[in-house]
Parts: C-alpha cells; sequence; structure tokens
C-alpha cells in the first residue's frame, strides 16, 4: 500500500495512491472496527467473522462482488483499461475513474492543486457502456508507472512504453535509469 501510480493517457496524466484507510469502502462489509484496523487485520490474515457484518446497508450479495473485484484491481493496472473524467452518479460527483467496464474505481483529489488522487468508491453497478455514458471524457490509458511513495521518481513500468510519451513533464517524472534505457 506504499505504492503510486503514474497513469498517462494522452497529453494528460493523474497520479494515485491507495491508502489502509480506504480499503474497507472497497469491501461493502460493515464493522465497528476502524478502517486502518480492518486494513491491518485484512493484511495480516487474522480478521475474524464477529469483526465485520450484513445488512441492508452492506448486503452480502453487494460485498461478495466487490471482495472478488479486489482481486482483479490489478487488471486495471496491466490491461487496456479507460480512464474517465468526471463520473456523475446519482449521489456523488467523482474527478476520475479507471473501468475496464465489469467494475470502476472512483477517485477523488484530496491535495488541492495536485494531480494525486485516492480510491474513493468501487461501482460494481452492470455497467458496460453506461459508465462511460455517466462520465465526461473517456480515454484509453497509454502508459502506467509505479514507484514506492519514498521514491522521488517513478522508477517501474506496470503497463505500456515510454515511445508515446511527449510530455517533458512527465518524462521528468520518470527515473533517468527508465529513460536512459528508452533512448
Amino acid at each position: 500500500m506504499d505504492k503510486h501510480f503514474l497513469i498517462v493517457y494522452g497529453s494528460k496524466f493523474i497520479e494515485l495512491q491507495f491508502l489502509p484507510e480506504n480499503f474497507l469502502h472497497l469491501t461493502g462489509v460493515g464493522t465497528s472496527l476502524s478502517a486502518v484496523t480492518f486494513f491491518d487485520l485484512c493484511l495480516s490474515n487474522q480478521l475474524t467473522t464477529n469483526q465485520f457484518f450484513y445488512n441492508r446497508r452492506y448486503p452480502s450479495s453487494v460485498s461478495k462482488k466487490k471482495v472478488n473485484n479486489l482481486f482483479k484491481i490489478l487488471n486495471l493496472f496491466r490491461s487496456d483499461s479507460i480512464i474517465l473524467e468526471e463520473i456523475t452518479t446519482d449521489t456523488q460527483l467523482y474527478e476520475i475513474g479507471i473501468t475496464e467496464l465489469h467494475f470502476t474505481l472512483c477517485f477523488k483529489n484530496f491535495i488541492n492543486n495536485s494531480n494525486l488522487y485516492t480510491v474513493c468508491s468501487h461501482r460494481i453497478e452492470n455497467m458496460s457502456a453506461s459508465i462511460v455514458e455517466k462520465s465526461k471524457n473517456a480515454y484509453f490509458i497509454d502508459c502506467i508507472f509505479s514507484k514506492s511513495a519514498s521514491d522521488d521518481k517513478y522508477n517501474h513500468i506496470v503497463f505500456g512504453g515510454l515511445e508515446n510519451i511527449k510530455s517533458e513533464i512527465i518524462l521528468n517524472m520518470v527515473s533517468n535509469e527508465l529513460t536512459n534505457n528508452f533512448i
């Protein structure tokens, strides 16, 4: 969870982070535990069935779909996924989303005047093209880089390559080791 991702699409880019306090919401279960404690217990394989619950607000059918999708999140970073801008739902406006059309992760910017976003919603409706229709713009992802949160520059290519990146701003965010290997 200490990873940051640089998502490049066209001449645009965003940076994503996944924080422990966001994980609970992605599962769709109810609990009296704090979000960070829930994450820590899941990570250490110590969460017990009496530490979470289902009810009308947290239905088990929704939770099962969300948990199954958590195993597929990496697919969003390994295939031709779509970046969505300004997704409007019945209750919320999300600035950014990433979808492969079976589920969508929605992100909000929590640091003003930055391109750093954190996940805040996991949409599982049978979306197909409807999620794209609910967004202002949709783009295929060209490239994804990752780094540890403590690193200054992105030093790993997760998807795509440097060949189509023309922006000096983006290239300056990538380690010299990667750009030198490309040249």
